[in-house]
């Protein structure tokens, strides 16, 4: 059995693929800044997109195969035969929309088949270092735990959310304002001091809530022993209040995830919510800058669309689902048995 991963190295590992990934952001950035014509234009979200797609289907995927075993049951084989198919079609995307940018613009043949090689290495990366990882993640103790997230925690973790934000907030915003008072921002006001103050102050909460989120991901994993197919089974009874039959041990887990869930739920919201609504005010920016590029404002008008509609639609769900799991927990209590079992804990 492969031995407990450490917390500094699941930190390392987790800066790693940060870095991985911006790198070839960044770096497809700057080619596409310097062998694409001037006359590019509108053209550029083309690239744009293709590069989001070759970097975020990897993310996707490697966190799904550190987290969950696609061999545990048929659901999690008939989910994730799912998820490679969504993946594959972003990854098609991206192939056309790269093609179609350097054609259009004239870029250089070579420019597209870099791009489309370098998103094939990220996904079979993600593909062999998910299950690598999710394997020395794992381990087995004795003993039965009544609350996979005990109150005291919970206080904890509220407390690191809001003073993440702040410290966030105060530091970026005396910088901004400094900055401002220094070269004078009467003119650019937004720009130079309202939206680095606006997007820090959301990063700060965003980034805050993350950690104990993937903590409680982790032990949600562990209350299904990576299996993803029982997780969505337990999930529409908890979540979908769905008439779903359950096995004794799917029912005792539905007990004790219920509690969890709705701080699950809140601090997924609050990641989620933060980065659309992050996205949503560069896209306010790009709008009220005289200077941006007509094709850029059209661009940033359908985006800022899309963002409204998405929080209009994640945050009644959320908030619906949080209140089907705290029914659920208040009707099916955990049960507080003497026998003691053995479970993967994750800490």
């Amino acid at each position: 059995m492969a031995g407990r991963m450490s917390r500094a190295s699941r930190v390392a590992v987790l800066v790693v693929v940060i870095v991985v990934l911006l790198a070839y952001a960044l770096g497809a950035g700057v080619l596409l800044g310097l062998t694409s014509p001037r006359r590019a234009g509108g053209e550029v979200f083309l690239a744009t997109a293709a590069i989001g797609g070759f970097a975020v289907g990897p993310m996707l995927m490697g966190s799904w195969l550190t987290f969950w075993d696609p061999r545990r049951s048929r659901g999690s084989r008939q989910m994730f035969r799912r998820m490679w198919i969504v993946m594959g079609v972003v990854e098609i995307a991206s192939v056309a929309l790269i093609i179609a940018y350097a054609v259009l613009v004239g870029a250089p043949t070579w420019l597209p088949v870099v791009f489309i090689a370098g998103g094939a290495v990220l996904m079979a990366a993600a593909y062999a270092m998910g299950p690598a990882l999710r394997n020395a993640d794992r381990h087995q103790v004795a003993g039965e735990v009544a609350s996979i997230y005990p109150p005291e925690e919970r206080r904890r973790d509220i407390r690191r959310i809001v003073l993440t934000a702040v410290i966030t907030f105060v530091i970026m915003g005396t910088l901004s304002l400094s900055l401002g008072l220094i070269f004078g921002a009467e003119e650019n006001w937004f720009p130079l001091v309202g939206l680095p103050i606006a997007m820090t102050l959301l990063f700060g909460g965003g980034v805050g809530a993350m950690f104990p989120s993937y903590r409680l991901g982790r032990r949600t994993r562990a209350l299904v022993d990576g299996d993803l197919g029982r997780l969505r089974a337990i999930g529409k009874v908890v979540l979908g209040n769905k008439k779903v039959e359950l096995t004794p041990e799917e029912e005792e887990a539905a007990a004790r995830y219920a509690p969890v869930a709705p701080a699950l739920l809140t601090y997924q919201l609050i990641s989620l919510g933060a980065l659309i609504a992050g996205q949503g005010i560069l896209q306010i920016n790009t709008l009220l800058s005289e200077t941006s590029d007509p094709a850029f404002r059209v661009f940033s008008a359908i985006f800022l669309g899309l963002v409204i509609v998405g929080l209009a639609v994640v945050i009644p769900l959320q908030l619906r689902q949080i209140r089907r799991a705290q029914a659920y927990a208040s009707a099916h209590p955990v049960p507080r048995s003497g026998a003691t079992a053995t479970s993967t804990v994750e800490v």
